[in-house]
Formats: C-alpha cells, structure tokens, sequence
C-alpha cells in the first residue's frame, strides 16, 4: 500500500491502521493513527499528494 511506505519513508510511527468501504461505490476509508515529531500538516500534504486520494483531513483531537 502507497501509503504505508510514505508514512514508513518519511519516519511516521503507525500505531494503527483501519480500512473500510466508504458510502461511494468504488472507494475505501482509510484511517490511520500515526506518532511523528514533524507537523501534522506536513503529514496531509504529503499524503494528498498520492495519486487516487480522495480527501484528506487531520482528526486529532487537539487540534
């Protein structure tokens, strides 16, 4: 999975990973716990960049 080597590439620390289908046909949720020192803006960047990426959103809960 594309997004499991760029998390790996850039230093992220997966604590968990969790997909599912999504409520448009042909498409999946991903959700992904990560620790990282770096700003988690950098993150969704990075991560909006992979090709067939939909929507990318920071749901931490303090920020």
């Amino acid at each position: 999975m594309r997004l499991t080597g760029l998390l790996y590439r850039r230093g992220y620390v997966i604590e968990s990973l969790s997909v599912e289908p999504d409520s448009c046909q042909g498409h999946v949720q991903v959700t992904a716990v990560v620790t990282s020192q770096a700003a988690p803006r950098q993150l969704l960047s990075h991560v909006a960049k992979l090709v067939d990426v939909v929507k990318v959103e920071d749901r931490c809960m303090g920020g």
